[in-house]
């Protein structure tokens, strides 16, 4: 079946009937029986024990201490609703040593914290101690734009030299290539003509 022969059929099966619901329908909640496809579940920390009140909303008093060069130990708190990210910009604001946020990897009980873990999801006691790793920062290469684009560094060009272009043998490989001296000639003028115009 042709591509035409199929969007011809498929019109005409579109238009047959009308739609029988408008294009703002929404089917009464009452009526709906399925939710459509069933989805995993959710990958996430719930603890359905976790306290929202008052001791919830308590801060965790965490000392921060670098495990290698640049040593430093910061004891501070942390609201639980805080983050991992916002404790290492918390370092880079308080430290000077520190450059940027990339740069550091919390460490508790030996486990590498993620940026986006709340502080109550670290199951840290008050006056824990997080191990800092500091990396190098990392550098961004500042790429030029074709506006600020470096000029090409002229070469020195002695006027007195000239290059001395083999022709001779040009027009020899010209003549074994082609089959007829013509076809040969006319090729070794234009390839003549294009090296005086470049």
């Amino acid at each position: 079946m042709s591509d035409k022969d199929f969007v011809t059929k498929f019109l005409t099966l579109a238009t047959i009937n009308k739609p029988a619901l408008g294009p703002d329908f929404q089917k009464p909640l009452s009526e709906v029986k399925t939710l459509g496809v069933a989805l995993p579940p959710l990958k996430y920390k719930y603890d359905p024990k976790r306290t929202h009140g008052a001791a919830g909303n308590a801060a965790v008093n965490v000392t921060l201490k670098s495990v290698r060069a640049p040593k430093f130990s910061v004891a501070s708190s942390f609201q639980p609703d805080e983050t991992v990210r916002q404790m290492k910009q918390f370092l880079v604001e308080h430290e000077e040593t520190l450059q940027q946020v990339e740069q550091l990897k919390l460490l508790l009980k030996g486990k590498v914290l993620h940026d986006s873990t709340l502080v109550r999801d670290l199951k840290a006691e008050d006056n824990s101690v997080i191990n800092v790793m500091v990396s190098k920062p990392t550098v961004v290469e500042q790429t030029a734009t074709p506006d600020e684009a470096p000029e090409p560094a002229e070469l020195p060009v002695d006027a007195n030299k000239t290059v001395e272009i083999p022709w001779d043998k040009i027009e020899s490989v010209l003549q074994s290539t082609f089959a007829s001296p013509e076809d040969a000639a006319s090729s070794l003028q234009r390839l003549k003509r294009g090296w005086e115009l470049a």
